[in-house]
């Protein structure tokens, strides 16, 4: 009795990987003329390796295309595909500066991300003025690791650096003024683990 839907599901499993590919086709020619939709739905394929055979580097290459003309989702994605070097080349440098952009344009979670960068020392200059910077950004718009982020850094900063770092170019009623993406259209970004971050160059 369960035959003909077991026999239906065989079906649309092994015709899946075609219509992928097809979709690469169709994708790739759209993505190298500058459509941004197309690169982003592209780099996830490849990403994902569902459609055409995995590679990270690919993914990473049209990522990059669709991160230069400020896509949230593939900065962020840029950022961990750097800092976890799995099937590309591990750098830290790298992933800060996608998840810069990120944090620039708004994203709570980057913002977040990049006082933790800072606090460490990875990809970025060890600063705790600059961290405090981004967590107090963060917190501001109600993220809760940002203002764990900002109890550690008062222990061990001066009221004058809190205060230096207060003054960000960016308020937080400046960001809330901007035409930000909301947070359920951008994947969330999971924390950095301290183990998996390069320290800084010296």
């Amino acid at each position: 009795m369960n035959a003909l839907p077991t026999c239906v599901l065989g079906f649309v499993l092994l015709a899946m990987p075609a219509v992928r590919a097809d979709l690469v086709a169709d994708l790739t020619p759209k993505a190298e003329a500058g459509d941004l939709v197309s690169q982003v739905e592209l780099a996830k394929i490849y990403e994902q390796g569902t459609g055409a055979t995995k590679s990270v580097k690919e993914a990473a290459k049209w990522y990059v295309k669709a991160a230069e003309q400020g896509n949230l989702e593939a900065q962020l994605a840029l950022g961990a595909i750097y800092f976890r070097g799995q099937g590309i080349p591990k750098d830290s440098r790298e992933a800060a500066k996608w998840l810069l952009m990120a944090a620039t344009q708004g994203n709570v979670g980057a913002q977040c991300q990049m006082a933790r960068l800072h606090m460490m020392g990875a990809g970025v200059p060890k600063d705790d003025i600059e961290a405090y910077k981004w967590a107090y950004l963060a917190a501001g718009q109600g993220d809760l690791s940002a203002k764990k982020v900002i109890m550690i850094l008062e222990l061990r900063m001066s009221p004058e650096e809190i205060l230096q770092a207060k003054e960000h170019d960016k308020t937080v009623e400046e960001l809330k003024k901007l035409d930000l993406p909301e947070a359920e259209q951008v994947p969330p970004l999971e924390p950095i683990a301290p183990e998996t971050l390069e320290p800084a160059a010296n």
